[in-house]
């Protein structure tokens, strides 16, 4: 599963689905623990790992940070790596993966939205792993 507004080109997951994996995208929003329940329940094609790649950027120094640059940054990441958590937690995945920086850790001057966002995914992952789920960051 890719959580990114637009699917990859097409040709950049042939390799993948020339030794018979099924790519989907799906963009995170209402339903979408249905459609992925749905799809890992499938016969030919049971769900085994999720990718979460969602990101972006919205440049502030802290102090004149708006509460809407701060969402339009964090939700995609937080709401999203949550909904995939829990839409797959009781599923016998292989893998889930979520795509974090460093910059959770190290920090960087007007990305104090960026940071807090990875900081979650790097907690989300620890919190997965404390449940024997697979996850890595």
């Amino acid at each position: 599963f890719f959580d990114v507004e637009m699917r990859p080109d097409s040709g950049e997951l042939d390799e993948f689905e020339d030794v018979g994996t099924l790519v989907q995208h799906f963009q995170i929003g209402q339903a979408i623990g249905d459609r992925i329940i749905a799809t890992a329940n499938s016969d030919t094609h049971p769900l085994k790992g999720v990718f979460h790649a969602a990101g972006g950027l919205d440049d502030s120094v802290i102090q004149q940070m708006t509460l809407d640059q701060f969402r339009k940054i964090t939700a995609p990441k937080v709401l999203g790596g949550w909904t995939l958590h829990e839409a797959t937690k009781d599923l016998d995945l292989d893998l889930f993966v979520v795509f974090s920086s460093i910059l959770g850790l190290m920090g960087s001057a007007g990305q104090a939205n960026y940071a807090a966002a990875n900081t979650y995914l790097d907690a989300l992952v620890d919190h997965r792993r404390a449940q024997g789920l697979p996850a890595t960051s």
